[in-house]
């Protein structure tokens, strides 16, 4: 017996493989815009993430990397001047981390890469296409 359409299932990994391989040809398509801006993926999304968070601990968590890892990334950073290093008004052992307004350039420019790279893909979509993802995209935000 077969399913219908709208009951056909999907495994969990079957959407992680389709949502990384969006993914990895969106950034692919970004990467001469971020590599303008001395970025890569996970820089342009640690730029992202000052937004919600900004110590090292707060940062390795929402990025899911090591810390040791993450503290090589942000020394980077700072020395590319993307962003800065301040010491927590209230802990002065804790360091807190800022977008420099090299840093907000490159977080806009790689945004827009983003954007319009995820632009031409909708563009090759149908109409319906488009408005079933854009119909999704709520429902992926209810499941986090």
């Amino acid at each position: 017996m077969s399913q219908s359409p709208d009951k056909m299932e999907i495994t969990g990994w079957q959407l992680v493989e389709g949502v990384w391989g969006f993914l990895n040809v969106v950034f692919d398509h970004a990467c001469p815009v971020l590599d303008k801006h001395g970025l890569h993926q996970k820089s342009l999304v640690l730029l992202a993430l000052l937004n919600v968070a900004d110590t090292a601990q707060e940062l390795a968590r929402l990025l899911r990397t090591p810390s040791s890892s993450l503290s090589y990334l942000l020394k980077e950073m700072e020395e590319k001047g993307l962003i800065e290093r301040t010491i927590d008004a209230r802990d002065k052992r804790k360091f807190r981390f800022v977008r420099t307004p090299k840093g907000d350039a490159a977080h806009e420019a790689g945004r827009d890469a983003i954007n319009a790279a995820v632009a031409e893909r909708f563009a090759a979509l149908s109409d319906d296409e488009q408005r079933t993802l854009k119909a999704a995209l709520p429902l992926l935000h209810r499941l986090q």
